[in-house]
């Protein structure tokens, strides 16, 4: 175990930690809502220090993000635990579950770092389990990656407290930040009444930063396909000003028995984002569709056009559209097998 940052003690071994909106106070033995961090004695420890879930090669896109370094390969990894409890996680073996059930991989920070260089990676994605979680172990990694010319991406639902963020953000070049739906969805869904006021004040944390950002929307359907929902989404991209990834809902974990939505309903969340002014929405989740594509704000030229995770036509010039000129807010060049 490693003693935990971001957390205060109290009289009688008390500690309240800090790291996310849950705000855990600890008696002596308890464990907070993570189910990862441990009050010993007085003290808070991180019960997944250097302990991995998962460990592989995936290309940018699936983390998912569409506007940063196209097409490139990045190492991605996962611990476990999670400060959500969503009915419909699809990873919900390593985050809903206590981490000492499943045997763990120990991998030092510095070999991840030189498996990313030996594989020819652009840097790595923290994902798969909630990434603030393992904040002490991950934020060695970010450090030794960033001198090592590598980029970090971090893959969060957005409960990190500024707190927490502080820790990392310096390390940050890119985040996909998962928006569940309103208020009531997360309170009946994810186990957590959560206001997306929280989210407001990181968005501007990153903008401040100049960290790239995009958010992901997992659509499911007759719980948050609807404009109530779909609006919380869509209002926060805005204030973003960052593209918005609609991801098609697989059943899984509690909700095993809710069917996908149709290509019409995912379509239905396309227009209606596209309607109320974002620039750029993508449907993921879907092995080829029009709606994964990018196209010029302005004069709808195709500018890329995907399949699965994957890119098979690129048409910018730079960052710019070939036909009008328009600045394309991509950040990072494509990368193709020569």
């Amino acid at each position: 175990m490693e003693e935990a940052c971001c957390y205060r003690s109290f009289k009688n071994n008390i500690v309240n930690c800090r790291l996310c909106t849950h705000y855990c106070f600890l008696k002596e033995g308890e464990r907070g809502f993570c189910k990862v961090r441990i009050n010993v004695k007085g003290k808070l420890y991180n019960t997944i220090y250097e302990k991995l879930s998962s460990f592989s090669t995936d290309y940018i896109e699936k983390t998912p993000l569409y506007h940063f370094y196209p097409n490139h390969r990045f190492i991605t990894v996962g611990s476990f635990g999670c400060n959500l409890k969503c009915a419909f996680c699809l990873t919900w073996s390593i985050t809903q579950v206590e981490p000492e059930e499943f045997r763990a991989e120990y991998i030092k920070a510095d070999k991840i770092v030189e498996a990313s260089k030996q594989l020819k990676c652009r840097g790595v994605v923290y994902t798969h389990s909630e990434p603030t979680l393992n904040i002490e172990y991950y934020a060695k990694i970010m450090e030794l990656a960033k001198g090592n010319g590598l980029l970090n991406v971090f893959a969060t639902n957005g409960l990190i407290s500024p707190e927490g963020l502080k820790t990392i953000c310096e390390y940050i070049d890119a985040v996909a930040l998962t928006v569940k739906g309103n208020q009531e969805f997360y309170s009946k869904v994810c186990g957590f009444k959560f206001n997306n006021t929280h989210l407001l004040r990181l968005i501007d944390i990153f903008k401040s930063k100049n960290t790239h950002l995009e958010l992901v929307y997992v659509i499911i359907p007759g719980f948050n396909d609807d404009e109530k929902n779909l609006s919380e989404a869509i209002h926060l991209s805005k204030k973003a000003d960052s593209p918005l990834i609609l991801l098609r809902f697989f059943p899984s974990y509690k909700m095993d028995k809710i069917d996908s939505p149709s290509e019409k309903i995912m379509e239905k969340a396309l227009n209606l984002a596209y309607s109320k002014g974002l620039k750029y929405v993508y449907l993921e989740n879907i092995f080829s569709h029009p709606g994964k594509n990018t196209y010029c704000e302005k004069c709808k030229k195709l500018l890329i056009r995907r399949e699965g995770y994957g890119i098979v036509e690129w048409h910018l010039e730079g960052n710019k559209c070939p036909r009008c000129g328009t600045i394309i807010p991509i950040r990072g060049y494509p990368y193709f097998d020569s």
